[in-house]
């Protein structure tokens, strides 16, 4: 699934996502998952998986920050963070991927 305006998460959200994990991995792919990816449904928490080649750089302190990060901006929120490598090994990854929305800076 491409990249739409049908998700529930602001481009300002997007934007800081996108920018604070690629403090960590410049080339990472970012993807939103879940809930927030239907506009019907309501509240849930934001699920985001994260493609790298370097999956190993995405330690507990790391994505910490990038919690910390957005709670700073917007608030306490529950923040579900998924690491995988690019072709996904995970079986959960393989299986949520391709319902999945790239998200890219506005």
């Amino acid at each position: 699934m491409d990249y739409n305006d049908e998700m529930r998460l602001s481009d300002t959200e997007i934007n800081l996502l996108l920018t604070v994990i690629h403090t960590v991995d410049k080339t990472a792919e970012v993807r939103l998952f879940g809930s927030r990816v239907d506009d019907a449904k309501q509240g849930g928490d934001i699920d985001i998986i994260i493609l790298s080649s370097y999956p190993e750089r995405f330690t507990r302190q790391a994505l910490r920050l990038i919690r910390q990060h957005f709670f700073d901006k917007f608030g306490e929120q529950k923040i579900d963070l998924v690491i995988d490598t690019p072709e996904p090994t995970d079986p959960f990854t393989k299986k949520v991927v391709p319902h999945s929305i790239k998200l890219n800076h506005s």
